[in-house]
This record gives structure tokens, sequence and C-alpha cells, in this order.
């Protein structure tokens, strides 16, 4: 049970990839240019940018030690807390652009399996959201691996140690859970078919993919199907409402999470943290064990150099949509602006390089390792395994490194997170201002 014809792969914002990839197997065609959507576009459509940084405290298996910090950024329009009723970015896009979108949510594999392969029968693709997870290991599994190995710690944003899905084998996660779109079921050979970010298709077993679908209990197995649109979408109204949403969300979004800092003003709260060095929520203080250093360090990295990115945070993306945005909407001045976030996304691919900087050997040798591993993926997917595998076990090797102690001086650790400060000052008054000129020019 196989979508006939389908052969659309790759994406760099999840979402937005997943939607234009189905748009384009669907042959729905934009009507500004006469081609397939842009993910860009779909993606400044949806809402575009956001802003959020927050340090959560996380227990570990050892009940004498305390909780330990973890970081959390967000770089993506994911919620627009202004509004009263809470929309998707897949939501959004799809409203806005016409496409009718069926959603299914259920606490039921045996449910959430029927809606698949309904959907598979009737020819249409689904898109789902993966856990990077396919298992968690028991509590009394994670204690045993603890008191036989002192130094094992579990790398990851929670408290169970778990098994990753087979082409997620990083040893340290950027990201809980994404979009993937389903095209395929092979019940015969106990295979899913489906398409992530990497420009080649994937296959999973049936049970690592139903336990990944449900191991996040609030997702609720969720899927969504789409439909060509009927009707031409006003897309000047639609690239208006995401532009709002983008400036309404980084200028002037209410604060409604406890502890999270949101806006534009989230990376001059971040500047401030990690130049404090002698505050308790300095970064000196928060990431103290050397192995939470480099596990934030690395994860700043992931996260802007390949999470639902290319590169720049994002913010590279977003100038390719207002380059497309000046042209429907005939406004040349949003190329200027566009311009400017390219330079901000160049901001932000220097933000990444600091944190695994050239002048520290293991932190260099990491980020040579994730980017290698991640181009890998991207062009040859789960088909070089092996050579993933190796990849991700060359930065396991580093990551242990840092278990007892760093090693760099203080001298060295002091004068990264001095940089890193200073970048993201740089970066904080830049975004500012580009997305003040941005909000005037759309008035």
């Amino acid at each position: 049970m196989i979508v006939e014809d389908y052969s659309q792969f790759g994406a760099t914002e999840r979402t937005a990839g997943a939607l234009r990839n189905i748009l384009d197997h669907l042959g729905v065609i934009a009507s500004h240019s006469g081609e397939p959507f842009t993910e860009a576009l779909l993606m400044g459509i949806g809402g575009g940018l956001g802003a959020e940084y927050a340090t959560w405290a996380f227990k570990g298996i050892d009940p004498s030690r305390p909780p330990k910090s973890q970081l959390y950024l967000r770089y993506h329009h994911v919620k627009n807390y202004i509004e009263k009723k809470e929309e998707t970015l897949l939501q959004k896009i799809a409203t806005r652009i016409g496409t009718p979108l069926t959603v299914k949510e259920t606490t039921s594999r045996e449910r959430a399996d029927q809606f698949l392969h309904q959907s598979l029968q009737s020819g249409n693709p689904v898109m789902v959201q993966l856990s990077i997870w396919h298992s968690i290991y028991s509590r009394q599994e994670v204690n045993y691996r603890y008191h036989n190995n002192r130094k094992f710690y579990p790398p990851l944003l929670y408290d169970e140690y778990v098994s990753f899905l087979p082409y997620y084998s990083l040893p340290y996660p950027w990201i809980s859970g994404h979009f993937a779109t389903v095209y395929g079921i092979d019940e015969d050979s106990n295979q899913v078919y489906l398409t992530d970010y990497s420009n080649r298709p994937h296959t999973l077993s049936l049970h690592q993919f139903t336990d990944s679908r449900s191991i996040i209990k609030g997702w609720k197995n969720a899927a969504y199907t789409i439909t060509v649109p009927q009707t031409k979408p006003n897309l000047v109204k639609a690239i208006r409402l995401g532009i709002h949403d983008s400036t309404e969300s980084l200028l002037h979004e209410k604060t409604v999470i406890s502890g999270a800092h949101l806006r534009v003003e989230a990376w001059k709260a971040m500047a401030t943290m990690i130049g404090d060095f002698d505050g308790k929520r300095g970064w000196l203080a928060l990431f103290k064990e050397p192995w939470q250093l480099y596990d934030t360090l690395t994860r700043l990295h992931a996260q802007i150099a390949f999470h639902n990115s290319d590169g720049g945070a994002l913010r590279s993306s977003y100038a390719d949509f207002l380059e497309e945005a000046s042209n429907i909407l005939k406004k040349p001045t949003l190329k200027q602006i566009a311009h400017q976030f390219s330079e901000i996304g160049i901001m932000w691919d220097e933000i990444s390089t600091t944190a695994l900087n050239d002048n520290i050997p293991e932190l260099l040798s990491t980020r040579k390792a994730a980017l290698k591993w991640h181009n890998t993926f991207k062009v040859q997917g789960s088909a070089a395994s092996q050579s993933l595998d190796n990849l991700s076990k060359k930065i396991q090797g580093i990551r242990s490194t840092f278990t007892k102690e760093l090693p760099l001086t203080q001298r060295e650790l002091l004068t990264l997170l001095e940089e890193l400060s200073i970048r993201f000052h740089e970066v904080y008054e830049a975004e500012k201002a580009a997305l003040q000129a941005l909000h005037t020019i759309m008035k």
C-alpha cells in the first residue's frame, strides 16, 4: 500500500517542507509563479520566525544529585500567544492558502493506524508527528545502568534513557519531535515508508513507527491530510497575515510561560545570562558540570546550524520569503529587509561556530563531525547508516572527555562565553531593528 508516484523528499523547515512536498505531489501550483509553492513562502505565510529562550531544570536518576539545567531555544513561529485560540503553523498555512486540512488525534493506536491505512488507500500521503525516540527504557534498566557505571548520564532532555529512531543517531538531542510524511506501508515486510528532511526516503519497522508516534502522550498520534485547494488563494492577504504574526510575536508578544524569555528580547536576556559570571542564573552557574556545558554548546550549535534550517537559525530562509513576498506584494522595500535578514542569518551562523569554536580542539572536532553527520544524512539518508553511526560514536567519545573536567582552561572558557554574549547582543540589536523596519513597511 504505497501512494502511487510519490517522489517528493527533503525539507528545511520541517512543517512547511512536509506541506510543500504533498502540495507538489498533488500538483498544486502557486498562482504568482506557475510553479509549486516554495517552502520559504509557506513558512512565512504560516508565521515565519519566533523566539524563546529558557533553561529548564531536570532531575537525574541519582536522587542525591540536584536537578540539572538544560538549554531550550526556539527560532521559528510555533504559537501566537496574543490570540485567544492557538493555531499551529500547519493550520495557519493551510487556512491561508485555502488548502482543506483534516486533523486526526486519538489516544488509541488502533484508531490511529486505521486512519493512516484509510488515507493511504485513498492515495493521500499523511503527515505525522514523530518523536526522535521509538522506545524508553524502564526506570529499573536506567538504575541498573547507573549503578554499574557511575559515569553514565542520560544525555537527553528527560529523566529516562531512550532508544533513538535509527536515522536519528546523534548522541545529543536538539529536538524532541518533528513532522514527517508517510507515503506507504508494507505489512508483509513490516515496513513503513516515509520522508523526513533528508533528500532520500526512509523506512521504519511498524513497531518503531507506532512507538515513535505514541511515545509523547500529548501528541495523541496526531495525523494530517490535505486535499487540493478548490479556490485560488489570496496570497497578498496570506503574506500580510504571516508577516503580522512574525512582527507581533517577536516585538509585542505577551510573556505567558513562566521562566521563559519570549520576543526578540529573548536574545538580549540570553546575552546577559551568558555574560553573567557571578550570578545564579549565569551560564557558569547553570551549566557548571563539564558534560552540561558540552551538551549546551553542542545543542546551541545544532539548533542554529540544522534544526529546522540549513543554517542561520531560519533567518536566512525568512530572507528568501521576504524576497518572494516583495514581488507578490509589489513592495520593493521588502528586499531591503530581506537583505537585513540575510545578514542576520550570517550572524547566527557565527554564533554557532563560536559555540564550537576553532580554538578548542574537542569543540572543533565536534562541530566538524556534527556538520558531516547532517550533510551526509541530508544527501544520503539512512542509506549511509554506518557512516552516520561512526560519526555519532566519534561525538560520543568527545563528550566522554567532558565527564570529569573541562578540556579547556578557565581563561578559554570565559573568553568563549564572553564572545557568545557579545554576539547575542549584536544579533538582538540587528534583529530588533529589522523587525521594526518590517513592521513599519507593512503598516
